[in-house]
């Protein structure tokens, strides 16, 4: 299950509908989200207004959707207190820079305009080789060679640390790590990744069916209805 049926999913089971997206790029995930709100935060779209009309088209519910281009620590600083002024956030994807200072500021930006029953998704929180969760300056001394998930994963253990009413865990299906609003910090910047599967328990992951046993059951739902044309 790819990340964007399993935030179908996740939002049809939950009825969530209120959705917010950081690190849209050229918005592959953002345009096939049904949802009447939808913000978008970027600070360099990979698309024009050719593309968005034809998103439309594809998909009408891109026709209510609010196009952000900056920072998101602008967006949180300039705009969302205005953008959630009437309605809460009930589900975002953080997918911005993998670096673990600025997906922990995201996380705790969200949070503050998140409903109680939101859901965040980040993405790269499961990195498979210690060269793979370094920071982005090591990733960089190396010339950019090979995959780099960042260390966005710190976020993860950072916030299963600190008990606040969160639920935090990660699925290995898609390399997305789910969180609900209930959930879980200490100062893990130079943690590294020390041994094969014991970022297994760090990371709480978990297979998609152990924290939503019927999410496969509501995607193939979701598939059908597209493939005869209801979707």
């Amino acid at each position: 299950m790819d990340r964007i049926a399993l935030i179908r999913a996740l939002m049809t089971k939950k009825n969530l509908t209120n959705y917010l997206e950081i690190g849209v790029f050229n918005g592959r995930v953002f345009f096939r989200v049904k949802s009447t709100f939808k913000i978008a935060v970027d600070p360099s779209f990979a698309f024009d207004g050719l593309r968005k009309l034809g998103k439309i088209l594809i998909n009408p519910y891109n026709l209510f959707n609010r196009y952000i281009e900056k920072k998101s620590d602008d967006f949180f600083a300039e705009d969302a207190p205005r953008v959630f002024a009437n309605r809460k956030c009930n589900f975002s994807l953080i997918d911005g820079m993998h670096e673990y200072e600025f997906a922990l500021r995201d996380v705790e930006n969200t949070l503050k305009y998140l409903s109680d029953d939101g859901i965040i998704i980040m993405h790269d929180c499961n990195p498979v080789t210690k060269e793979e969760a370094c920071p982005f300056e090591e990733w960089k001394a190396r010339g950019f060679k090979g995959q780099w998930n960042g260390d966005v994963w710190k976020t993860i253990m950072h916030d299963r640390r600190i008990e606040r009413g969160l639920n935090c865990c990660q699925s290995i299906d898609g390399n997305l790590s789910t969180r609900w609003c209930e959930w879980v910090v200490l100062d893990v910047a130079r943690i590294d990744v020390s041994g094969e599967g014991e970022t297994d328990i760090l990371l709480n992951i978990k297979l998609v069916d152990e924290f939503v046993p019927d999410l496969r059951l509501l995607f193939l739902a979701g598939w059908f209805w597209w493939a005869v044309g209801f979707a």
